[in-house]
This record gives C-alpha cells, sequence and structure tokens, in this order.
C-alpha cells in the first residue's frame, strides 16, 4: 500500500473531465455531457445568475443541478424564478467554501461571485439530455445586491432581466 499526502495524490489522480470547453480571462468551463460541467474562475469574478430557458418554455421541464466546491470560496447568490411559490422573487446567499455542496432546485436561477479562485463541479439532474450552455438565460443583479465590482461576461453584463 502507498500513502500519499493529499496534494501528491491529487497532483497524481486530477479531476479529468474531457469535452466542449470555453476559456476566457475569467476562467473555464467545460461540458462533457449533459450530467457534468466543470467550472474554474479567477478571484473577483461573477457568474450568473442563469437558468435554463427551456424553464419557461416548459411546464414539463425539470432540472437540479448539485454543485460541489472542490477548492475555494465563493458567495452564493440564488433567485426564486417560481411563480408558484413563497420565495418568488427572493434571492438566497451564502458564503460557501471547499468541500460544502448544495442544489439549485428547479425553476431557481443561480450565480456566484468567487472570493478566491475557485473550482465547482456541477451535477446536473433533469428532464434534459442536452446541456445547452450557450442559451441559458442570464439574470443580473441589482449592482447594490453585490455591493462591490466585479469581473463579469459581456453576455451577463447585459442581462435582459434585472432583480
Amino acid at each position: 500500500m502507498i500513502s500519499l499526502s493529499k496534494d501528491s495524490f491529487f497532483e497524481k489522480f486530477p479531476i479529468s473531465l474531457s469535452g466542449e470547453s470555453y476559456k476566457d480571462n475569467r476562467g473555464r468551463l467545460t461540458w462533457g455531457n449533459a450530467r457534468y460541467v466543470f467550472s474554474e474562475s479567477k478571484r473577483n469574478v461573477f457568474r450568473g445568475l442563469h437558468i435554463d430557458p427551456r424553464y419557461f418554455d416548459s411546464s414539463n421541464f425539470n432540472q437540479v443541478k448539485t454543485i460541489v466546491i472542490i477548492e475555494g470560496s465563493i458567495d452564493e447568490y440564488i433567485l426564486c424564478l417560481d411563480e408558484e411559490s413563497d420565495d418568488y422573487q427572493k434571492v438566497f446567499t451564502c458564503s460557501l467554501s471547499c468541500g460544502d455542496s448544495f442544489s439549485v432546485p428547479n425553476g431557481y436561477a443561480h450565480g456566484f461571485y468567487a472570493l478566491t479562485c475557485c473550482k465547482m463541479l456541477y451535477l446536473i439532474e433533469g428532464s434534459s439530455d442536452i446541456y445547452l450552455n450557450e442559451s441559458y438565460t442570464t439574470i443580473a443583479l441589482n449592482d447594490s445586491l453585490l455591493g462591490r465590482n466585479v469581473e463579469i461576461s459581456s453576455r451577463d453584463l447585459n442581462a435582459k432581466i434585472i432583480v
């Protein structure tokens, strides 16, 4: 039996996710199929808020994202867009770090601010076998809710829906 430190173990057996990848100055997204997405973000990056647009198109659409923080720390933001819910248009936030995991229910948009460089794994369950990264609907948070300057993509910056 060979005993390794955590650093040596992860160096020898790194996360290997192959698939389509998108990289810019904020970090990287990799999606290999409809069931997982790997996100890597630099410090001070805000991503989101995102929701699959098929949620608005079909009452039968159901998607739950379980998110695991592999490295770093984030401030998470979740917005309820389910008009039938008592939580409709409420924004929930929490500071989370490496080892934390949570689920984003169907009808909720999610985004995060990277307090440090971070890596996250999204496990996607639901009624769709197709991950539509390019067509995700973006909901912009009012800057006063974030309370900080952030690095954000032009797509997220130009969101049509603002809360």
